[in-house]
């Protein structure tokens, strides 16, 4: 493999398993990624026993190239710094694992969430990672009832969302500091 460039990728499941076309069966030999299988870890594997269970996933792939082809890329994206430079890397990739990751709670969490709602503060939880992972951890915190996978997704994105959407309903976030020179949050003018 001395004229081969491998290069792995990892991150969020919802992102690396459309860039993925093949994987490795049990027997370990590379085989296609067909939709039904992708279907399969996505909804019942990934969502149903990892996320929802609380568990931070993270998928690992991989795709060789060329000597040749990874240098033509390379001088294409200019040194990997034009935005397209993942897309040329990422894509036609072979799965390699999904696994799963317990976060536990810092012991404190649960007091401060009721300490809050006893302040008359609506706790919400926000998340920039999966939300099925965010909403198991809200449970687990005492912030939503466990109910809340079973809620119309209208009512649940009043007490669990995305980083992003948050973002945009308060109209943007900036970093500011206050009078004692502490960073702090605030919605953007």
């Amino acid at each position: 493999m001395a004229d081969t460039v491998r290069v792995y990728v990892k991150g969020a499941p919802e992102y690396i398993l459309p860039n993925c076309n093949t994987h490795y069966n049990a027997a370990g030999q590379k085989v296609p990624l067909l939709e039904q299988t992708r279907e399969t870890l996505t909804n019942s594997i990934i969502s149903e026993k990892m996320t929802r269970q609380g568990l931070r996933t993270i998928a690992f792939s991989y795709r060789d190239f060329t000597v040749e082809a990874f240098e033509e890329i390379k001088e294409l994206t200019q040194d990997f710094t034009k935005p397209d430079s993942s897309e040329m890397l990422e894509s036609d990739n072979t799965l390699l694992a999904l696994v799963a990751m317990k976060d536990p709670l810092r012991d404190r969490v649960k007091n401060v969430v009721l300490f809050a709602e006893k302040g008359q503060v609506n706790v919400r939880m926000v998340t920039n990672n999966s939300l099925d992972t965010a909403k198991a951890c809200a449970v687990e915190a005492g912030i939503l009832p466990k109910e809340i996978f079973n809620w119309p997704m209208d009512k649940q994105v009043q007490y669990a969302m995305h980083a992003a959407d948050f973002k945009q309903a308060v109209g943007g976030i900036r970093q500011t500091q206050d009078e004692d020179g502490n960073m702090k949050f605030v919605p953007a003018d």
